[in-house]
């Protein structure tokens, strides 16, 4: 008999993720992972994967990207890296998870042991402004602009409120907000100023900084331009901090022109005035956002009939862009990520309703006209009051009463709740906040000397009413915080 030499050739290979589990913030925008290639890496093959939720709580279109492929290996390719998009929002999440598995390979390769990764998503907001000082009960910040005042009432954490304090902001406070401005943790508080002390013709940002118990110290003044009628607080150029840019209604470089004022923030509070942007005279009003989805920190100027993007160069200085049509009636605009696309969208408030621009090159309108919200509404609020995690809106009209909820969609259009809590109010503020500690994004409205507390079941509907807190004098605006620790 002949004999014959038989090579065994091994040809074994397999597919694998490098590691089981990653965590992204959900800020991050992608995740990436590693498919491994194990063995032998000879003749082209492929392998198949997909997202899921299975034994997750992320939800797809609304945490993350539904998505799945097919991955071709070269012959002596190692690793290939597969990215799915994650989507930021506003509301405060607990971590959730979900998975994305490997599956028919071809080529004669098998599958290896890690065919499943687990990704974790961390909620990147940053501390919430209804929390001033970390001890998880929410606090009341009331504004008199007649006073140029603040009253803060102290919260109970169980949806009442005990005692309160008056904090001057200096004569001529125009408005004010509530920020971390010296990366400290602790929420401070800005005042814009119609007139600086030291120079009457020139506004000022008026910072107060936090001591981090519920007091304040003295407000440090830093000088703007004429005639300062609103302001935006926003990373401006990109190093993490909070800067401040101001609308003037009269440029000190152009004729008939506004103008924004930019103060760029150091990391403890100290700022740097950047040279002026001239806008449209009838401007009236600035948001702050990445509306073009560049990576950097745009303005949107509001002139009454129209609103134009003032593109940021990340190092923050702006350059002027096409005028487009608002709604009729538009009174404010609202900045926010509607649908969870890590674009910048702009919410358009009419004097019945709302309309969504969504950001991108276009920032194309959704829908032929605005949702009807209310009569003359002064108030919104934006969050998930029905438990899909999808934004909603709540709005309040003066001596109209505070409707119920108009539900998100998660692409910009929105729906009317059937339920409707009424209750005559002065203002038309609402605030959003857990008040009794469910869990819940309950809201709250100041009436005629008194507030009203609004308490939501977590489906859409208020179920309760609540007198909250009593008030010397009828509030203008109002936000909700953790003042005292």
């Amino acid at each position: 008999l002949g004999e014959a030499e038989i090579a065994i050739v091994d040809d074994d290979q397999s597919f694998e993720f490098q590691t089981g589990g990653v965590t992204v913030s959900e800020g991050d925008r992608f995740v990436s992972l590693t498919i491994k290639r194990n063995g032998v890496t000879s003749g082209q093959v492929t392998v198949s994967y997909a997202t899921s939720t299975s034994g997750g709580d992320a939800l797809p279109g609304i945490d993350y990207a539904e998505t799945s492929g097919t991955v071709t290996f070269q012959p002596g390719a190692t690793s290939k890296v597969i990215t799915i998009p994650i989507y930021s929002n506003l509301m405060e999440e607990a971590p959730e998870t979900f998975f994305v598995t490997l599956s028919e390979v071809t080529g004669g390769a098998t599958l290896g042991t890690q065919t499943t990764a687990q990704v974790t998503i961390v909620d990147e907001d940053p501390r919430p402004l209804e929390d001033l000082n970390g001890d998880g009960t929410k606090d009341l910040v009331f504004f008199v602009k007649k006073k140029s005042t603040l009253q803060v009432s102290f919260g109970n954490g169980d949806g009442t409120f005990g005692a309160s304090t008056l904090l001057a902001l200096g004569k001529g406070a125009l408005s004010y907000t509530l920020q971390d401005m010296d990366g400290d943790g602790d929420i401070d508080i800005v005042a814009l100023k119609k007139a600086a002390v030291a120079n009457k013709k020139l506004g000022a940002v008026s910072v107060l900084l936090n001591n981090g118990n519920g007091t304040f110290a003295s407000p440090v003044e830093h000088l703007v331009g004429k005639s300062v009628s609103s302001f935006v607080i926003a990373d401006l150029n990109g190093d993490g901090e909070s800067d401040i840019a101001v609308l003037n209604k009269v440029a000190t470089t152009v004729k008939k022109k506004a103008a924004i004022s930019v103060l760029l923030n150091n990391g403890t509070a100290g700022f740097t005035a950047v040279p002026e942007t001239a806008v449209t005279k009838s401007t009236k009003q600035l948001i702050a956002g990445d509306f073009n989805g560049d990576g950097n920190t745009d303005l949107a100027a509001n002139a009454g009939k129209t609103f134009s993007v003032l593109s940021g160069n990340g190092a923050g200085a702006f350059s002027a862009g096409t005028a487009l049509k608002m709604p009729k009636g538009t009174k404010s605009l609202l900045a926010v990520d509607i649908n969870s696309d890590a674009k910048t969208d702009i919410l358009a408030i009419t004097s019945t309703g709302a309309q969504t621009f969504l950001g991108g090159n276009a920032l194309q309108p959704v829908g032929a006209a605005p949702i009807l919200i209310a009569t003359k509404p002064k108030g919104l609020a934006l969050e998930d009051f029905n438990g899909d995690r999808l934004l909603d809106l709540a709005s309040g009209a003066p001596l109209k009463g505070v409707t119920g909820f108009l539900l998100g969609d998660g692409n910009g259009g929105f729906t009317a709740s059937p339920a409707v809590a009424k209750k005559k109010v002065a203002a038309g503020v609402v605030v959003v906040g857990d008040f009794n500690g469910d869990g819940r994004a309950d809201l709250l409205t100041p009436g005629r000397k008194s507030s009203i507390l609004l308490l939501s079941d977590g489906s859409g509907a208020l179920q309760s009413q609540t007198a909250a807190i009593k008030l010397p004098f009828t509030p203008k605006l109002f936000f909700v915080s953790d003042v005292n620790a």
